[in-house]
């Protein structure tokens, strides 16, 4: 009698259903603005202690979402000076940001080492941020910057002669995208004191992108782009008088002699509202800008200002002179003799 052997399809045991790994949250992280840092689209809002959000905030907004741990001990604890109290700081904070982003339960202690999968990874003495895991605001921002330097025509020059108009009517539309997105300061009403470089940086690099827009506006002769790229330096540097007088040589172009005379007043007040406004010198805008100035006044074809009636002053005093302004003067009604009743 010959023994046959059936093979049959196995079929997993409902209890290995549960060894699956489990669907990791995404984590947003919004630098520029305000700080928001959201799991699967809900803010958190419940943290363990300050540095643990101010750990994410500095590694999301170092170069590459990267730094090495001797730098973030540096930057979030700069008044210890024992390298090992920092150390076990820094592991302590680094095992709550896990704990509270990667859900891996409460089981592992400070010590235990991060998953491959973690938000916040770990190489050596480089600690960096999953970029499966997790995006980043402030990256995308520095990556399309980055993007535009890169291009073939990376920096202003005098004259772009292989620049097509429609080229460059697009590369100042994207540099003034840039420009936008470091309008905003980085971590607003945050107190990090690593915070002020990285806004002096996000300012210079606006400066920078409207420069560029300018640039390529001129290049791709649209007056307003170049209107708006001068408008918004001087949003950053209200006195700084050779875009103001761009701004007013272009304006003079298109007949805004208007908008010249106002923005010129504007000006003066500006000024006047400097700390060092008692120096007459610094008080009076440049020979270049008031030549403009009248050079709109000559042309300017806005209505000059009635001057407001002038009102009658109050005298008080006894012995003063009655002044008289053409105004009638105020009569009493003449009162009716009184009425008598004559009985027959």
């Amino acid at each position: 009698m010959n023994n046959v052997v059936e093979t049959s399809t196995t079929e997993v045991h409902p209890s290995l259903a549960s060894l699956q790994p489990p669907t990791l949250p995404r984590i947003a992280i919004i630098c520029v603005g305000d700080l928001t840092i959201t799991r699967d689209g809900t803010p958190l809002m419940a943290w363990p202690n300050r540095k643990a959000r101010e750990a994410l905030a500095y590694l999301a907004t170092s170069d590459g979402c990267q730094a090495s741990r001797q730098a973030v001990q540096a930057a979030l604890w700069p008044s210890v000076k024992e390298r090992w109290a920092a150390q076990g700081m820094l592991r302590t904070t680094l095992w709550q940001v896990r704990q509270l982003l990667d859900r891996y339960g409460a089981s592992g202690s400070w010590d235990t080492p991060a998953p491959a999968d973690s938000v916040v990874m770990s190489k050596g003495q480089l600690l960096l941020l999953n970029p499966m895991r997790c995006t980043v605001d402030y990256r995308d921002t520095v990556a399309r910057r980055a993007s535009l330097l890169r291009s073939e025509w990376p920096n202003v020059q005098p004259s772009p002669v292989t620049l097509d108009a429609a080229t460059a009517g697009e590369l100042a539309r994207q540099w003034l995208t840039i420009a936008d997105d470091c309008t905003r300061p980085i971590c607003a009403g945050e107190t990090f004191p690593w915070l002020a470089p990285l806004n002096d940086r996000q300012r210079e690099w606006r400066l920078d992108a409207l420069a560029q827009a300018r640039h390529f506006a001129e290049a791709a002769d649209e007056s307003a782009l170049v209107a708006h790229a001068l408008e918004c330096r001087l949003r950053v540097e209200p006195l700084h008088e050779p875009t103001l007088a761009a701004l007013f040589r272009l304006r003079l172009a298109r007949g805004e002699t208007a908008e010249v005379a106002l923005q010129y007043r504007a000006f003066r007040q500006a000024l006047a509202r400097q700390p060092h406004a008692a120096d007459d010198q610094t008080t009076v805008p440049s020979a270049e800008v008031e030549a403009l100035y009248q050079a709109a006044l000559g042309g300017s074809i806005m209505p000059r200002r009635v001057p407001a009636p002038r009102k009658a002053p109050t005298n008080d005093s006894a012995g003063d002179a009655a002044v008289d302004f053409g105004a009638p003067a105020y009569a009493p009604p003449a009162r009716a003799p009184p009425h008598r009743s004559v009985t027959p």
